[in-house]
């Protein structure tokens, strides 16, 4: 009698694997009993026995503020999840994100890889999801140097007339705030880092950069794509049934490949002509045919070339996206907060206006970056933006490449770590309760103890710290002390607003009124902009 033959085909092959696989990531889960096991950080138990983790708490609807409750129900600073065999750290305070991300920084700044956006599609040449090592060095290298506080000064100009542009802009159509805030944003970026004029058309090259930053904010966060979850999937044929792990990935690098090399390309021939403006590119590459650049710590083997194409990449999303979100946000909370607006407003005009008679004065030109030092609520109305509601609260995760500890608690090698940032911006340092919209909480003046300061979790941390982050404060401050001196803002009554779930949390476009202040800030505006 013949032997019994079995056949699979594709739908069953791929069941098979994949069950197969969740089996051998549950009886990892629950057999791994060492001392190191025990002494993992709390956390809440995983779905059906631990079989799929906690990915659907990680990836539900502000999963930041579930990750704080975590924290409190544990009475731990560190939450341990599970996602189909990997662990997850999630830090809740800035403490234990201090000691790792700064005083353990050597074992705490490398990136997980993300198969997809990462591997696949190429994300992870840029500064922002690179592996760390010696090219990733160099990009951070490059970086500190072109957008340093005083290096950034030949950039200030630069700000100021892309926020006088988009002011103009405002005054002619209103009701277009969120497109002409998107372009102003962009443009910033794409002129510092590429050295384009500031009215230079958007469809040139800031489509194929914005469709980029929707592809990595869709693309990279929990469970994304199930190759993520089972890398071994990216070696299924093309032709595989309900594959399309290669379709994704070839259109994502399609579009990465066209948003970096198009700009650089250009760039790269003006300078080789001797004809390319200022810009972090064209600095860049002034550096590598000049011969002063050079590998971080004596390395060898880097391409500072690639460095500086890949880092430059990297900016739009870290600095047009975010600066976007913040400001976006300022304006709706302006708008719910109209006695907050007329504070500002009121420190504006005393700092910046001209008396045209004993009884009022009136403002006849835009706040400057020279101008922060004497506008001390605006300033502090700035950083209650970047902490009311973070625009990346999850932060950017690392991954830990060696075993370590933490106040008792056993960090395995490999572990994902979230910096919670929703959770660091919650502090009751001032008396200042957390969940009210009040700037005040960081004027030195104005209490016995200001809250922490914001900028030391917005841009990130240590190592990995975002080297734009003057650049990107100064656009943020421009924007809104632009806005207030321009307009009096508010909300129609009945408007909904939804927020862009994601990498990045900030409103959906939403209905506001602006209305120009004065004739004489019109024409201010209208100077500012040379229109």
């Amino acid at each position: 009698m013949p032997a019994p033959t079995f056949s699979l085909n594709g739908t069953d092959a791929l069941v098979l694997v994949l069950s197969s696989s969740l089996i051998g990531c549950w009886w990892l889960d629950r057999h791994w009993h060492s001392r190191e096991r025990r002494a993992l950080p709390p956390g809440p138990p995983g779905k059906f026995g631990g079989l799929l983790g906690n990915l659907g708490e990680m990836a539900g609807f502000e999963p930041w503020k579930r990750l704080a409750k975590w924290g409190q129900v544990y009475g731990s600073d560190l939450v341990y999840l599970r996602s189909f065999g990997t662990g997850v750290l999630v830090i809740n305070s800035s403490s234990a994100v201090t000691e790792l991300f700064e005083k353990q920084s050597s074992f705490y700044s490398d990136r997980p890889t993300f198969t997809m956006a990462g591997e696949l599609i190429g994300l992870d040449q840029g500064l922002g999801f690179a592996h760390y090592g010696p090219h990733w060095r160099m990009m951070r290298k490059l970086a500190q140097r072109a957008l340093g506080t005083e290096a950034i000064k030949k950039y200030h100009g630069v700000q100021e007339d892309v926020i006088a542009l988009f002011l103009h802009s405002l005054v002619e159509q209103p009701d277009e705030f969120a497109k002409a805030l998107h372009l102003a944003s962009g443009r910033i970026i794409q002129s510092v880092t590429y050295g384009f004029a500031v009215n230079t058309p958007s469809e040139l090259y800031l489509h194929d950069m914005e469709k980029t930053m929707e592809m990595v904010t869709e693309y990279v966060r929990p469970g994304a794509f199930l190759v993520d979850i089972f890398p071994f999937l990216k070696h299924l044929p093309a032709w595989f049934p309900f594959n399309t792990i290669h379709k994704t990935a070839a259109a994502g690098r399609e579009l990465l490949l066209r948003s970096s090399d198009r700009p650089f390309g250009h760039v790269k021939q003006l300078v080789k002509e001797g004809r390319a403006p200022p810009s972090y590119v064209a600095d860049g590459l002034a550096g590598i045919y000049e011969g002063e650049q050079k590998g971080p710590e004596g390395e060898r083997g880097v391409d500072v070339e690639y460095c500086v194409k890949w880092s430059a990449n990297t900016m739009y999303g870290a600095g047009s996206e975010t600066t976007y979100g913040t400001v976006i946000e300022a304006l709706y909370l302006l708008a719910l907060h109209p006695e907050i607006q007329a504070r500002a407003y009121a420190e504006i005009e005393a700092a910046l206006g001209s008396s045209t008679s004993d009884q009022f004065t009136v403002l006849e030109r835009l706040p400057s970056i020279a101008d922060r030092p004497a506008l001390p609520y605006v300033n502090a109305l700035v950083k209650e933006v970047y902490r009311y509601n973070p625009v990346v609260p999850m932060g950017l995760p690392r991954r830990s490449e060696k075993d370590g500890w933490l106040g008792g608690k056993f960090i395995p090698k490999d572990t994902l770590i979230i910096p919670n940032v929703w959770a660091l911006s919650r502090d009751r340092v001032s008396g200042i309760p957390p969940e009210q919209f009040e700037p005040a909480r960081f004027l030195e003046d104005h209490l016995p103890r200001p809250a922490v300061d914001p900028l030391t979790y917005t841009f990130g941390f240590g190592r990995r710290i975002c080297p734009g982050r003057f650049l990107g404060d100064n656009s943020v401050f421009l924007f809104i002390s632009g806005l207030i001196a321009t307009f009096e803002i508010s909300m129609p009554e009945g408007t909904d607003i939804s927020f862009v779930p994601g990498l990045v949390s900030y409103p959906q476009p939403f209905k506001v009124n602006l209305v120009p202040r004065s004739e004489q800030i019109i024409t201010a505006v209208k100077t500012a902009a040379m229109v």
